[in-house]
């Protein structure tokens, strides 16, 4: 454990506020509980739900950007610690940037005009995430992890985007916005994806780190990168979609060969890591899946895009956030054996979302009903599990 932290002033702090991990991954997990409980009762007719824009459009923001994005702060934000050697944001500032993150959640369950008001709010907490971020980049001068920082200054972009959409109601704005959302998560999951999956899989298995081939990992990103700068600039000029969609096609499959060679067959007896490489599977078979539909079946391709926000996401957040919890709090890397049948359930949810409706369309709303779920019990038993652990100090007596 790297001490990097004076541990006399930390244990002063309360622990939630210790690391960003802490607050943000707890936050996220039970808000992704409520908010798909509130979505498939508003869809199953079981309660009225008029939260602000619109339900369809709150669910695509929030199970985006209000999930999986408060995710990608809390890892990123405790990773960058690791990796400058440079205490990152903890205290106040830390409560700070997670209540910004909260109250916009809260807001956005009321039925409220849209606002530009709302939409300032709303992207504080991507500016407040990437300032920080810069903060240790800059003070390390570890320039290879500063392109962080625009990533999430591009999550604030596409953000505004989506509220635009409802504020000024054009609708082509926010289905253009969302897509741009999943693909720079989509992007974010693939960078650390590519450092943690293969030295955690040699660490657990005992085996040699695969390397890396260099013209493999350079089409997983630079199509994936290629493909945002097109998406923003399609949000205002029509570009073809036979183009968008082989830029994503190619991603598939430099991701799909990048997965293979990462040798996920040796990790099934190790839950940590075949949750890992289970999730990462889903990147591929979301980014084919939706480039093939959108040119010859659209109607489909929301669907098909759910092979990445149910499959991908919530597979590989539960899976790092499992993980990443036990380190930094001092525990060894053995989950309890209940999240066996939490990265069970997220596995199952995804193609239960997206094959399921496509292959039987008349099994729509059941395909919904199942597959959140799935995924309120998989989250549950997260954060029964972890919960205590997240708001306690390390059992080592390490700052954290």
């Amino acid at each position: 454990m790297m001490q990097i932290t004076d541990n006399t002033k930390e244990q002063r702090i309360l622990p939630l506020f210790r690391l960003a991990f802490r607050p943000f991954f707890l936050g996220a997990a039970i808000f992704s509980i409520i908010a798909l409980t509130l979505w498939v009762a508003s869809l199953s007719g079981s309660i009225i739900f008029n939260p602000y824009g619109n339900v369809i459009w709150w669910h695509a923001h929030e199970m985006i950007f209000g999930f999986s994005f408060a995710v990608i702060i809390g890892f990123l934000l405790t990773a960058i610690q690791n990796w400058t050697g440079i205490p990152s944001i903890r205290s106040w500032r830390l409560g700070l940037l997670f209540a910004s993150w909260a109250i916009s959640r809260m807001v956005l369950m009321f039925n409220l005009p849209p606002s530009y008001a709302i939409l300032a709010l709303d992207i504080a907490a991507p500016i407040l995430a990437a300032f920080f971020v810069w903060q240790n980049v800059a003070a390390a001068k570890q320039w290879k992890n500063f392109f962080f920082a625009p990533i999430l200054l591009l999550f604030a972009i596409a953000n505004s985007i989506s509220h635009i959409s409802i504020i000024e109601i054009i609708p082509h704005l926010g289905s253009n916005a969302f897509a741009l959302l999943i693909m720079l998560v989509t992007l974010v999951m693939s960078i650390i994806g590519g450092r943690v999956i293969p030295f955690f899989t040699a660490k657990g298995t005992g085996t040699e780190k695969v390397a890396p081939i260099a013209i493999i990992e350079w089409l997983s990103l630079a199509a994936l990168w290629l493909y945002i700068v097109l998406a923003v600039i399609n949000t205002f000029y029509t570009l073809p979609a036979v183009l968008l969609s082989s830029i994503l096609f190619i991603a598939g499959i430099a991701n799909l060969i990048r997965f293979i060679r990462w040798k996920p067959w040796i990790t099934l007896k190790v839950p940590l890591l075949w949750s890992l490489h289970c999730a990462y599977l889903f990147i591929p078979m979301g980014l084919i899946a939706y480039s093939i539909a959108s040119i010859f079946s659209p109607a489909d391709s929301t669907n098909a895009l759910h092979l990445i926000t149910v499959g991908a996401m919530g597979n590989l957040i539960i899976a790092m956030m499992a993980r990443v919890s036990l380190g930094h709090t001092g525990r060894t890397l053995s989950p309890k054996p209940v999240m066996n049948l939490a990265f069970l359930c997220l596995v199952l949810a995804a193609p239960v979302r997206a094959l399921l409706i496509m292959a039987v369309p008349e099994l729509a709303l059941i395909s919904f009903q199942l597959s959140a779920g799935l995924w309120i019990l998989g989250y549950g038993i997260f954060v029964a599990c972890y919960a205590k652990m997240l708001c306690s100090a390390r059992v080592d007596g390490h700052p954290g």
